[in-house]
């Protein structure tokens, strides 16, 4: 169960001036803990909660590890970055081992000098799995990727087991599914919730593959953030956890529930229909159980309350963000 005093812990979140990471980092700033992240957004357009250390690491080969300030000691260390998603991983699958793979190990390297109690990163719920052989997906299902993104996210958590077993590195995996909500920049290949509301505010066609489009566990934000914090408090190390729903939604239905809280001085777009594509995982639904198990947590924001914020976040950043 989470707690509210925490002592307050030391902790190292990388990559967390992004989308997700800034719902973590505020959360782990509201549950009192010391919060250091690092990123290579530009400090400027970085904006974090009070008292919060911010290292920019753009330009540092290693991600920040030859940063000094970042040389110390950490209870808890969060890893976010990933530099691609499944289309570009798939139109180049070598820039994806060499921007991911070699990062994440001087990332365990250093975790295992740094980290004294819980590391925890995100591989992926919806690409290690590869296609399900059945809903809701457990941990123990068959892995089997079928996108480049997918086999180097099931690599790090390869590597991330082999220092949990041999440098004793307190590691925690945990696989997300389709994360969503308020931040979620629209257009960059991956956040169809995101895109979808983008659309109806750019009033421009929703690209849908395949009749329907896949089937997806779309997790808000919030629980996701409150996901990490979990694992921080009461998860296992050297265990892996489903982060979702349970629960999977088509982008047609998507679509649906967003036509049904649009305000009226919006319309729906139309929708541009195309083949299925090969690196596209069909269905994928988890099965949160051994996370509730451990942690107590579960998630509590419901799909049409997490739409119904995400649009209005981005109606209201929207001119700003793209004029």
């Amino acid at each position: 169960m989470i707690r509210e005093n925490t002592n307050k812990k030391k902790t190292l979140v990388m990559g967390g001036a992004g989308f997700v990471g800034h719902h973590i980092v505020n959360l782990l700033r509201q549950k009192g803990r010391s919060v250091f992240v690092a990123d290579v957004k530009d400090p400027c357009n970085a904006s974090m909660p009070e008292g919060v250390v911010y290292y920019d690491v753009s330009g540092v080969t290693d991600y920040g590890f030859t940063v000094p300030e970042l040389n110390d000691d950490y209870d808890e260390i969060i890893d976010l970055v990933y530099n691609s998603v499944p289309q570009v991983s798939y139109q180049n699958p070598i820039s994806d081992i060499t921007e991911n793979l070699p990062r994440f190990i001087n990332m365990l390297q250093f975790a295992e000098k740094r980290c004294k109690e819980k590391f925890v990163f995100f591989s992926s719920g919806g690409t290690v799995y590869g296609q399900a052989k059945y809903l809701p997906i457990t941990e123990d299902h068959p892995l089997e990727p079928i996108s480049p993104y997918g086999i180097t996210k099931l690599a790090s958590e390869k590597y991330a087991a082999m220092y949990g077993l041999q440098h004793d590195v307190p590691i925690i995996c945990l696989r997300p599914g389709n994360i969503y909500g308020e931040g979620q920049m629209p257009f960059r290949g991956q956040g169809f919730v995101a895109t979808a509301i983008g659309s109806v505010l750019k009033s421009c066609p929703i690209s849908i593959f395949g009749d329907a489009g896949v089937v997806r566990d779309y997790i808000y934000a919030e629980d996701a953030a409150r996901a990490v914090l979990a694992a921080l408090e009461d998860g296992v190390p050297g265990k892996i956890y489903n982060v979702g729903t349970g629960q999977g939604l088509t982008n047609a239905q998507i679509l649906k529930y967003l036509e049904g809280i649009l305000p009226e001085k919006y319309k729906m777009p139309g929708i541009e229909y195309f083949p299925e594509r090969q690196f596209d995982v069909l269905e994928n639904i988890l099965d949160s159980a051994q996370l509730k198990a451990d942690t107590d947590w579960e998630p509590k924001i419901s799909f049409e309350e997490g739409l119904k914020r995400s649009f209005s976040w981005l109606e209201q950043n929207f001119s700003v963000l793209y004029g």
